[in-house]
């Protein structure tokens, strides 16, 4: 458990400056940070908590906590920080802290930036779970940066002497919270016959086909950034995720074989500002992003489904130029972008139905396998819009009426595809919110039947079931929706559920400056690339389907809390557990607000042979959290994408986890 003196490490001391140090010699710096810490604790000690005063101004406005376990919530502000610390101290009047010693270490980081680390020895008394007078030692880190000549607190880690106590202090209700539930959950010892087994990269991703640059660069500009967090994937989990090159902007692609640059997107007038362009025109450059990617990363191409004889050679020349530059990095193409509803607009005639799309289809990819030599099966097929229509028949779109319509007849079908998003904040439609469209289990589910019914069907014909384009609601997202750890929790749940149905992969869209994406890829209105919090539940996912070879078993279905069992090779190896119930850490009320805590005991039967288990935890300060995520303990470093931080692996003691509401963990089994 961090340190109960957590937060605070400002201080009571009369001083000139209202920082905590002036810049100047490390050895003036390094006594003047210990001595801000001497007086934090001090302050905490002495229950001075005016945050206006010095030592408190020492400390940033966005001064948090790094990985808090257990049931206590962060603080990502430094008004949280002293509510929190004032709290305990106020119910716990013998809480007592002191230091033993202080060791600074002053570094620049990577790419600029000058920090420093105080560790502090020391140990505690008066806390819950501890008998007065008794003392338990702790160790802390605090963080402090240097801005504009003036060193601030940032942050604290701390791990105390107290952890053992750690569970007693938050089932009884520390901060007001209790253990509102206990579950059991019972793991069978091999999964049922007959269930899906999945690849390590069954998570992949779809990249808009105007942002595709954007997120890859080039030969004269590769994005590094990017580079970096699908390494990040394949160190998790030994794969990299395939990468579809499509979306809306693939139907509005023309092929050039010169112009001024690789790729140009065409706006509307004066309004570059909107999500995607109206016509996207390519030349050769343009399949250098294809090659900016770690090295043996494979893409799914979807190219423009021309109408007439202009535009059959149109796709025909853009297929062949694509294969030419990528040759086997292109893991299939596709042909057109949710075609299904073409007959709705201006793109085919209002009769066009699936037997025309088979006979198009069947044209062009047949003229591309013999025009570019190219071994199937090599072609994703449909990609179509939401399935909400299972009918057999000719009048019903969907993959599997389409491959009984003859969609396979020459043998070119790799996978068939459908796309899928919780949601709409499209034009008329209502926003959709956290609790409605992300935190609720069975909203997931309900969508996910007709996916489930159509991965059945489609697998009595040989044809893998993929969900192409998905993503938490369409349109490219909502903002405080989309771009929070609620989407986290969500992808994480999403993603599990759908490897244990015949869905045989999920490709997560993202786009330029897309509310959902996992990460922003270039610099946008001032704001450098970054990672979203997207991308923590990724890292999650990575982590559980690692090594591939996967089967997925739901344990639990409830609309806030779920769980899975995965095997490999039929035997036992790791369990996922979600809890999606909400707690928001930007609106909480003063101290007190109750964030739930479950105890979930996990029942593995001894013949298993398991010795003991290990918790690799994703926390946030709340499901509307966009900052201080931690996988592990562990964080992603916004300026060169590379995971940085202690890991932190918790132990399972009686085979018993506590999980906060808004949480994830990880339980790796042992033998």
């Amino acid at each position: 458990m961090a340190s109960l003196g957590l937060l605070n490490i400002l201080i009571f001391s009369k001083r000139s400056t209202m920082c905590a140090s002036l810049d100047g010699s490390d050895e003036v710096v390094t006594k003047n940070l210990e001595q801000h810490v001497r007086d934090g604790i001090q302050a905490i000690n002495e229950r001075n908590f005016n945050i206006a005063e010095y030592p408190w101004t020492g400390a940033a406005s966005d001064f948090h906590t790094i990985n808090p376990t257990g049931c206590r919530p962060p603080a990502d502000n430094k008004v949280d920080a002293i509510r929190i610390m004032k709290y305990i101290c106020t119910h716990c009047p013998n809480h007592q802290m002191r230091i033993h010693s202080l060791f600074t270490q002053i570094y620049v980081k990577e790419g600029g930036g000058k920090f420093a680390d105080v560790f502090m020895n020391g140990d505690v008394s008066g806390a819950p779970g501890l008998k007065r007078g008794v003392w338990r030692p702790m160790v802390t880190v605090w963080s402090y940066r240097l801005t504009k000549g003036e060193w601030f607190c940032i942050s604290e880690e701390s791990i105390d002497g107290v952890q053992d106590d750690a569970i007693v202090i938050h089932a009884t209700s520390l901060y007001e919270r209790t253990v509102s539930n206990e579950v059991l959950l019972k793991m069978p010892k091999t999964p049922q016959a007959g269930l899906l087994t999945v690849d390590a990269n069954y998570h992949s991703y779809s990249i808009e086909f105007s942002s595709m640059q954007d997120f890859a660069g080039n030969h004269s500009h590769p994005n590094k950034f990017s580079h970096q967090l699908l390494q990040n994937l394949k160190d998790k989990s030994g794969a990299l995720p395939i990468i579809r090159a499509g979306g809306t902007t693939a139907n509005r692609a023309i092929y050039h074989d010169n112009q001024t640059a690789g790729i140009i997107n065409y706006y509307s007038g004066d309004r570059t500002w909107l999500d995607q362009p109206t016509n996207v025109s390519i030349e050769p450059r343009f399949f250098e992003s294809f090659q900016q990617f770690p090295a043996s990363t494979q893409y799914i191409f979807t190219l423009n489904f021309n109408v007439g004889e202009a535009g059959f050679n149109q796709t025909l020349l853009e297929a062949f130029a694509a294969w030419n530059a990528l040759g086997e990095s292109i893991y299939a193409f596709e042909i057109g972008n949710e075609v299904d509803g073409w007959g709705k607009i201006s793109r085919r005639p209002k009769n066009w139905n699936q037997h025309d799309y088979v006979r198009e289809w069947q044209a062009l990819a047949e003229a591309i396998s013999k025009n570019c030599s190219i071994p199937l099966p090599r072609f994703q097929g449909c990609a179509y819009t939401a399935p909400r229509n299972i009918t057999i028949g000719d009048n019903s779109w969907n993959v599997a009426n389409t491959i009984r319509a003859g969609l396979d007849v020459n043998g070119h079908l790799k996978s068939v595809s459908d796309h899928d998003y919780m949601g709409a904040d499209c034009d008329g439609k209502p926003r959709p919110t956290i609790a409605g469209n992300l935190l609720n289990h069975h909203h997931m589910t309900s969508l996910m039947y007709w996916h489930e019914a159509l991965g059945n069907d489609t697998q009595k014909f040989g044809i893998p079931y993929v969900i192409g384009e998905t993503n938490s609601i369409t349109c490219q997202g909502t903002p405080n929706v989309s771009d929070v750890f609620a989407s986290v929790l969500w992808s994480i749940d999403y993603t599990l559920y759908g490897a244990g149905i015949n869905v045989s992969r999920m490709y997560f869209h993202m786009g330029r400056a897309y509310r959902y994406s996992p990460w922003q890829p270039v610099t946008i209105n001032n704001t450098a690339p970054y990672v979203k919090p997207l991308y923590y539940g990724n890292l999650f996912t990575f982590a559980a389907l690692s090594g591939g070879n996967k089967q997925v078993v739901n344990l639990l279905n409830t609309t806030s809390l779920t769980a899975y069992a995965l095997y490999e090779d039929s035997a036992l190896q790791s369990i996922a557990i979600v809890n999606r119930h909400e707690f928001n850490a930007t609106s909480m009320p003063a101290v007190g607000s109750e964030r739930g805590c479950i105890s979930f005991q996990l029942d593995v039967e001894k013949a298993m042979g398991f010795s003991h288990a290990q918790v690799r935890r994703l926390s946030a300060p709340g499901t509307d959290s966009k900052v201080n995520i931690t996988f592990a303990g562990q964080t992603v470093d916004n300026e060169t994408g590379k995971i940085f931080g202690e890991l932190n692996i918790e132990a399972v003691e009686g085979g018993r986890v506590l999980m906060g509401s808004g949480e994830a963990v990880l339980i790796t089994l042992q033998l």
